[in-house]
């Protein structure tokens, strides 16, 4: 949720470059949090496809 609020921050500053860097904090931040997720989702289907 902090992410979002610097995003806004930024954006109600009219700071475009600061809007920019919050998005993108914000994105890879959110990439790595569903590799986490999926991670061991894909793990467990693998071995269940190797299984077969």
């Amino acid at each position: 949720m902090s992410q979002r609020v610097s995003v806004l921050a930024a954006a109600l500053t009219n700071d475009e470059s600061a809007v920019e860097a919050a998005l993108l904090a914000e994105e890879l931040l959110e990439r790595q949090n569903d590799r986490n997720y999926w991670k061991p989702l894909r793990t467990e289907l693998e071995a269940m496809l190797r299984g077969r």
